[in-house]
Parts: C-alpha cells; sequence; structure tokens
C-alpha cells in the first residue's frame, strides 16, 4: 500500500475491448488477474506489454485486450509516464481526490437543482432502481456514474463538470476495490439509499439540502474505502 505519493498523470484505461471470446485472450487476463490478486506481481509493478506476451507465448493483441479488462475489474491503471501499472491503493491519493470532489460534486449539485424539471428526476429515480436489482459491480458502476453525470450535466458548467469527471475516473478504481472487498455488499445498499435521498432533496427544489446529501454520500464512500485499505 502507497501511503505517501500520488500518482500524477494517472487516468483509467479504455473500458472496451475485453477479453470477449478471444480464448488467447481469456487466457492471459485469467493468469495476470491470479498473479495480481494472490501477490506474485506487486502492486506498483509496472506491466510491460511486449515482456508478457513473450513469458506467455502469445501476441502483443490480447495482451493489451486483457489490460483493458483488467482496467474494468480496477486492478491495473495506466500513468502517462509508467504506462499500464497494477493499481496500489494510496490513503493520501484517496483523501486528496475526495477533497476535491466533496467541494465539487455539491456545488455542481446545488447548481443543478433548479434546473432540473421532474422528468430529469423520474429518470434518476429508474437508475436507482435498475441499480437496487443489479448484483453485477459492472453494471452498477456505469449507473452510478450515469446517475452522477446526470445530475452535474444540469449544472450548466461544462469545465466544472470537466473537472469532476477526471476526478472519479481516478476514484473509480477505489470503488472497484472497494467492490471486490467483502465490505462492498453493505456500502451498495447504503449509496443506494443515499442517492434517494439526494433525488427527494433535488425534488423539494433545495439546493442547499441537495448539496449537503450529495456531500454526506462522498464522504460515506471514502469512509467505507478507506476501511477497506486500512484493513488490507
Amino acid at each position: 500500500m502507497r501511503d505517501d505519493e500520488g500518482r500524477p498523470g494517472a487516468t483509467l484505461l479504455g473500458r472496451g475491448g475485453g477479453a470477449g471470446g478471444s480464448t488467447r485472450s481469456e487466457m492471459v487476463f485469467d493468469r495476470l488477474r491470479q498473479e495480481i490478486l494472490s501477490g506474485e506481481i506487486a502492486p506498483g509493478t509496472q506491466l510491460r506489454q511486449v515482456e508478457i506476451a513473450g513469458r506467455l507465448g502469445v501476441s502483443t493483441t490480447p495482451v493489451r485486450e486483457a489490460f483493458a479488462t483488467l482496467a474494468q475489474e480496477g486492478l491495473v491503471f495506466k500513468d502517462s509516464h509508467r504506462g499500464v501499472v497494477v493499481f496500489e491503493p494510496s490513503r493520501n491519493e484517496l483523501n486528496e481526490i475526495y477533497e476535491i470532489r466533496l467541494v465539487l460534486e455539491p456545488l455542481a449539485t446545488a447548481l443543478a437543482c433548479p434546473r432540473m424539471a421532474d422528468v430529469d428526476l423520474d429518470a434518476l429515480d429508474d437508475i436507482i432502481a435498475t441499480m437496487r436489482r443489479s448484483a453485477d459491480h459492472h453494471e452498477r458502476e456505469a449507473l452510478n456514474r450515469q446517475f452522477h453525470a446526470a445530475i452535474y450535466a444540469h449544472s450548466n458548467r461544462s469545465r466544472l463538470s470537466t473537472i469532476i469527471d477526471q476526478c472519479r475516473d481516478t476514484a473509480g478504481a477505489y470503488l472497484r476495490y472497494l467492490a471486490r472487498n467483502s465490505a462492498g455488499a453493505p456500502y451498495r445498499k447504503a449509496a443506494d439509499t443515499e442517492h434517494s435521498l439526494i433525488v427527494e432533496a433535488l425534488r423539494r427544489r433545495d439546493p442547499e439540502a441537495s448539496a449537503e446529501a450529495m456531500r454526506e454520500h462522498l464522504a460515506h464512500s471514502q469512509h467505507h474505502i478507506e476501511g477497506v485499505i486500512l484493513s488490507a
């Protein structure tokens, strides 16, 4: 676990291009996933595409596809300086990301509140209902992203939304890290309730309450993730 350094320029790999029906891609993915989860490949290790292809006796294409699927699992990320790196949770990075999110996302929510029509709020309720029925963390992640983006889009602040998206990209790796842990189940239930409280405040057309509901939701997310990091 890293406790002192962040990852400048870190972004998630693209979510497309998974292993799909490719047997070789699946083999590479399964092998690398096992090595990462077992600790054989240590957190923070830089993964070199050509080196792995040679070690496993495949071309670089299935390795590249396996990297994309590993990123979907939150096991690797793409660093602008080091390439593909095994995800290593950092309390400092987590706290910094949430320090920013706890300011910007409630602000965007407050700005969006008076601009959201009933039909927009009904759509948010539909997203929450779908999330409650889903046990697939990939689907839930996509729906969660959709839920928040739908709110912030109504802030009418494109630059603010862009900065939030960048922070959420990094935070996404931590949420996937949480999803792989047993603590993810109670967190999911709490998050669904918190999403509903956000919509309730938006329906009251109360910007201050909406912002506070969002702030509490993010603070709870940070708390859950930090607990998993400390217990690792």
